[in-house]
């Protein structure tokens, strides 16, 4: 008796139960700065709150669980916590940041463009400078004039 309740016991333990109880219950679209309305998904008829600064915003989801709640506009960065109620019942909390939908672009400006050209410029020429120093230690001549260049042992055949 004692070894089929023993074999029992570890059956039991060995098949894998199914646990839910951290099934997500809500779904919340992305927030953006010039957002008025936070729609999201949960379970039918649960009450969604935001705590925005000292503020607290409600509704209640309809039959299809959807919900929208009326917000005013935050700004980039800012995060605030969404929860969930069942009745007077929590639920659960989830963080939402505040995403920005467009980028800023920098305005066009002539120092902007006289530092970018500058520094394309140095780039170029630290790169003369750097193949001149490497041709040098070669022991390559250079003559610009015929844009070619010439080795310095053939130079000394010639002579």
């Amino acid at each position: 008796m004692k070894r089929f309740f023993i074999l029992v016991m570890c059956l039991c333990m060995a098949v894998p139960i199914n646990v839910c109880a951290a099934n997500q219950k809500i779904k919340v679209n992305p927030v953006y700065q010039n957002s008025k309305v936070i729609k999201g998904k949960t379970k039918k008829r649960y009450r969604v709150q935001a705590k925005i600064g000292k503020k607290k915003y409600q509704t209640k989801a309809d039959r299809k669980g959807n919900f929208r709640l009326r917000i005013p506009k935050q700004s980039v960065g800012k995060s605030f916590y969404i929860k969930v109620y069942r009745g007077k019942r929590y639920i659960l909390k989830k963080k939402i940041h505040v995403l920005t939908k467009s980028i800023k672009v920098q305005k066009f400006s002539i120092k902007n463009k006289i530092n970018n050209l500058i520094y394309t410029n140095m780039r170029k020429l630290f790169g003369i400078i750097a193949m001149a120093a490497i041709a040098a230690v070669a022991g390559w001549n250079f003559s610009q004039s015929l844009n070619e260049v010439v080795l310095s042992d053939q130079l000394m055949s010639k002579h």
